[in-house]
């Protein structure tokens, strides 16, 4: 209660010019009151909304059972920006940033004009992990692959819900998976990673599985 900070992941042209911002920022110095919002410029607000950075529900960033949370996603195309937030996708039409492909990403972390840095700073304040796609390219390397190195995948199989790099990815569901079919017995269980008969290399897999405590 009380503490503050701030952080910002923005998306610049080749001219330095913001094409889209995302700000995080504590100012409340009595309470538990946090903001989230997405700026194209100074001031130019397209979107924004309030939370509660608890260890409780209600805050996309916080840890659930140990697993680090907070996944976010950014897609812009052409004058199409699609931004991702809490389980929610929102798009937006914006002439102004057709012709100006993303050159640069800047991100920023640190407290506000006249607080210290102990007790009066938010106690986890940071990036993980930061994944850059290039669009509209004349060809991928190899075969193209909706996984990355290092990526975590995961199914719900209560829900049939499947999540990449913790956002939801509808249609890997879709792929023949069954996802919706599969489920766990009770004690020992064996499960399998197969990959692709034109690999040239085996996938270095790392699984695990949850059980479900009533």
């Amino acid at each position: 209660m009380g503490q503050t900070g701030l952080q910002g992941i923005s998306f610049l042209d080749a001219a330095d010019r913001v094409i889209v911002s995302m700000l995080i920022f504590k100012d409340d110095m009595t309470g538990n009151h946090a903001e989230v919002r997405w700026e194209t410029g100074p001031g130019q607000v397209i979107r924004k909304f309030g939370f509660q950075p608890t260890a409780r529900g209600g805050n996309p960033f916080n840890r659930v059972h140990g697993d680090n949370r907070g996944h976010n996603d950014f897609l812009k195309q052409g004058n199409r920006l699609r931004i991702f937030w809490y389980g929610r996708y929102f798009t937006h039409t914006l002439p102004e940033i057709a012709n100006r492909p993303v050159a640069k990403i800047q991100f920023v972390a640190g407290q506000l004009v006249g607080r210290n840095l102990g007790n009066q700073y938010v106690t986890i304040n940071g990036l993980t992990q930061l994944l850059f796609q290039k669009q509209n390219v004349t060809r991928w390397r190899d075969v193209p692959n909706q996984f990355t190195e290092g990526d975590t995948f995961s199914a719900n199989v209560r829900n049939g819900q499947v999540l990449l790099r913790g956002m939801p990815a509808l249609g890997l569901g879709a792929l023949g998976n069954d996802w919706e079919k599969m489920r766990l017995k009770p004690g020992l269980n064996q499960i399998r990673c197969v990959h692709s008969d034109w690999a040239t290399t085996t996938p270095d897999f790392r699984m695990k599985y949850r059980e479900v405590y009533l």
